[in-house]
């Protein structure tokens, strides 16, 4: 969604929905604008609606049941699965502070990016994982590369670098070391193609799909009478 776009259809949500929403941005949400001043206004936009919950700004772990907590963060695509180069993007042709960074340069801002947003995610999920039994994350970058889903398959090698967080993948695991009997369910997307991904024992990934022009419900999570949940998917809203 188009940076200039956003503020309003977040109203619309916290106004028409009724429940509560949680939500992390993606590169999308800054396109025509910059990431400084498209997290400026969603700050103010949640300032008056409490329904609204941008999970990067939130300082602990949202609470959803006795047994589960949500956490998140946006992240970036960090360059570090660097198989075969990198393909260009609009990133670097619609946001501000990406505007015809090539090379070096652009992997560097990448890299900053991502490992910023991860370390400050670092500390909500060692508490998260250390106060439930199963803990949920939004993010927006499929955080390994099995998650890269395109059109029924892994991300193509050129695309690795923009469609992979590995800086957040290498927390959630090193978290998780520390906390192994907790279970994790990645919720991301990026890609524009869905899919399951089983990291190990402890972390799932599920990778939502998206279409430009539509409003898509990509699943349901629901709990199951052994505590454990279940991903149903999927749907779409005109």
């Amino acid at each position: 969604m188009p940076a200039f776009q956003l503020p309003s259809a977040l109203v619309k949500l916290a106004e028409r929905v009724g429940v509560p929403a949680f939500f992390v941005l993606g590169n999308h949400d800054h396109y025509g604008g910059s990431i400084a001043k498209t997290e400026a206004a969603v700050d103010q936009v949640c300032e008056r609606y409490q329904a609204l919950t941008w999970l990067d700004r939130q300082a602990e772990p949202i609470r959803l049941d006795e047994r589960t907590t949500l956490v998140g963060t946006g992240g970036w695509g960090d360059f570090s699965v660097l198989d075969d180069g990198y393909a260009e993007l609009n990133d670097e042709l619609e946001i501000k502070e990406l505007f015809r960074l090539r090379g070096p340069a652009l992997a560097q801002y990448h890299q900053r990016l991502a490992h910023e947003s991860a370390e400050i995610f670092r500390p909500k999920l060692e508490v998260a994982l250390g106060t439930s039994d199963q803990v949920l994350i939004g993010t927006h970058v499929p955080p390994f590369r099995g998650a890269t889903w395109h059109e029924g398959h892994i991300s193509e090698p050129a695309f690795l670098a923009r469609f992979c967080n590995a800086t957040l993948g290498r927390v959630i695991e090193e978290c998780s070391e520390k906390f192994p009997d907790t279970k994790m369910l990645v919720v991301c997307g990026h890609t524009h193609s869905g899919g399951y991904y089983k990291h190990n024992d402890s972390i799932e990934v599920f990778t939502g799909a998206a279409e430009y022009g539509s409003l898509r419900v990509n699943g349901l999570i629901e709990r199951l009478e052994n505590g454990t949940w279940e991903v149903k998917t999927e749907g779409r809203i005109k």
